[in-house]
């Protein structure tokens, strides 16, 4: 039997890591500069290194969607 709070409890708490990132369209651009930097030249360690900055870089306030 599926545990529908459980359930919720996740689904709110993936919600609130895509708003801590900056909201959905912050994550789609991170993830688009992720794509350009695995399809560029250069090593699978350079190339793992940009991708994990790209990962650690946080939203800036003025790119973060207001809160609801």
């Amino acid at each position: 039997m599926v545990n529908f709070r459980k359930l919720s409890a996740r689904a709110q708490k993936a919600k609130d890591l895509v708003d801590q990132q900056g909201g959905t369209e912050a994550l789609k651009d991170k993830a688009e500069r992720m794509k350009g930097i695995a399809r560029g030249k250069g090593s699978v360690s350079d190339k793992a290194k940009a991708a994990a900055e790209v990962a650690r870089d946080k939203p800036k306030p003025e790119d973060q969607e207001p809160q609801r």
